[in-house]
């Protein structure tokens, strides 16, 4: 039997006869059935027995919160303590594991000895100096270890609950974000009454380019009236195009964080699926990979500015969560999902996209190039969150316009232009890309203007985000919509 200093009491401890040896498979136990916060509570109540307390005023992960005082775990244990590994201080060294849903500590164990691996401060197990001497020196050590633990985990900690933004897109957002000149021009009965105010390209006060200005898409309704029978008695009306804002799109390397929402965290996704920006510089194998949200956004309508044609939605609503979508995060399995792709991602598709990356930088794509993504991405083929992309920006913008080009595909989003669309819209899986355009909605809003689809980044995604606080904008598309306003009949 053998017997171990206590460098901090003083006192000698049998440590193959202590009881605490069964405070680490007690905190473990406690970890996979109550969570983290348990497992440190556990480990405190074991060190409190003994009378190991930390100074007022210093506080460890054990304590919640807002409290100054209280019971803690001194990280410079007694050696009985090292030998059957409780430690809080390796515990906390653990938390982003822990918070990840990890075994703590399990895979941290040297299969020899059984000691932590770990670069903490730890005593020495057969200690033979006079610690009478040195144990004031060793607590002013512990103390301050303690305090920069502390620190440490603290941040941890506020760096979880900050990884989801919060935004501001269903409050004050709804008026301030949204560039509702944008709404013009104004079409009605094949004449088009109101003009778009928004200069054509040119440059901001900054110096930045502007953005191209909305136009009347080229196969937009023409007719002069319009008649539809799609009802039990048969309707006469005008028809009338227009953009509307009707859906945002939010990009997020967060498995269900949700910043519409308000910083939302859904448990819907094994953490696993963790996005990255990659490396677009290197090779494909470095792309990025993101998750994306879609939501009804139909502001027209919840104004009630113009409720004559209500084809749509009427109200907010979650459409699309890719973390439940299985093709989302396989490009083979997408591509038996829309055979498609597989003519889009050809080299000879891929080298037609440079004609349309062209037109597309001044807001006007092709839309017979239906698989291109104009200056955004080579193709958008296969339908997938992995983007090979220059920077957050462009790659999740990229990842909206693939997400609806996917669902025009799918049948959930259809054709709103056209004369043959104004009673109802028509199923068209050939995206096309010049019946919609789209703005930054947040952080930092694109206020009085909006951009193509495909148009060059270099006109419109200056100052867009904010780094580190709101990497990944939120995107509000607007889709030009051709209906029949009645004016005779139900």
């Amino acid at each position: 039997m053998r017997w171990s200093q206590n460098p901090v009491t003083n006192k000698g401890t049998n440590t193959e006869s202590n009881t605490h040896g069964r405070g680490l498979s007690r905190c473990l136990a406690s970890y996979r059935k109550d969570g983290p916060d348990t497992c440190f509570n556990i480990c405190a109540r074991c060190l409190e027995t003994d009378g190991q307390r930390l100074p007022p005023g210093i506080r460890t992960p054990s304590v919640p919160r807002g409290r100054t005082e209280g019971t803690g775990c001194d990280p410079v244990l007694p050696a009985p303590y090292q030998a059957s590994g409780v430690s809080c201080a390796i515990l906390a060294d653990h938390l982003p594991f822990l918070r990840q849903g990890r075994p703590p500590l399990e895979k941290s164990m040297d299969k020899e000895t059984g000691s932590p691996l770990s670069g903490l401060l730890l005593v020495e197990r057969d200690n033979r100096v006079d610690t009478a001497k040195k144990g004031g020196l060793l607590m002013r050590h512990s103390i301050l270890f303690a305090l920069v633990l502390v620190i440490s985990a603290l941040s941890v900690s506020e760096a979880d609950a900050d990884s989801c933004p919060a935004s501001n897109i269903l409050g004050s957002g709804i008026i301030s974000n949204i560039c509702w000149s944008c709404i013009f021009p104004l079409k009605v009965a094949g004449i088009t009454i109101f003009g778009s105010s928004i200069s054509d390209g040119g440059t901001d006060g900054n110096g930045f380019s502007l953005s191209s200005k909305p136009k009347v898409p080229s196969d937009a309704a023409d007719d002069v009236v319009c008649i539809c029978t799609d009802g039990a008695l048969p309707t006469v009306g005008v028809p009338v195009g227009m953009w509307v804002p009707t859906e945002l799109y939010e990009t997020t390397l967060i498995p269900g964080c949700s910043s519409v929402l308000g910083g939302l965290e859904i448990g819907v996704s094994d953490p696993l699926y963790l996005g990255t920006s990659g490396d677009p510089t290197s090779d494909l194998e470095q792309q990025s990979f993101n998750h994306i949200h879609s939501y009804s956004y139909p502001l027209v309508m919840m104004m009630e500015l113009f409720t004559k044609c209500s084809n749509s939605y009427s109200d907010i609503d979650l459409l699309y969560m890719s973390e439940l979508d299985p093709l989302w995060n396989d490009p083979v399995v997408a591509m038996y999902g829309n055979p498609m792709s597989v003519f889009g991602s050809s080299i000879i598709a891929q080298a037609a996209c440079a004609a349309d990356a062209i037109t597309s930088s001044f807001g006007e794509p092709i839309d017979d190039l239906f698989w291109c993504g104009g200056t955004w991405s080579s193709t958008m083929a296969p339908y997938t969150g992995y983007e090979h992309a220059q920077g957050p920006v462009q790659f999740s913008q990229s990842s909206a316009q693939k997400l609806l080009a996917m669902n025009a595909a799918r049948g959930i989003s259809y054709r709103y232009v056209g004369n043959d669309a104004l009673c109802s819209p028509k199923y068209s899986p050939m995206l096309k890309r010049s019946h919609y355009r789209w703005q930054v909605a947040w952080p930092r809003a694109e206020g009085a203007r909006n951009h193509g689809s495909g148009e060059s980044p270099l006109r419109w995604a200056q100052g867009r985000v904010i780094p580190g606080v709101a990497d990944l904008p939120i995107y509000l598309r607007w889709s030009w919509t051709d209906c029949c306003a009645t004016a005779l009949g139900e």
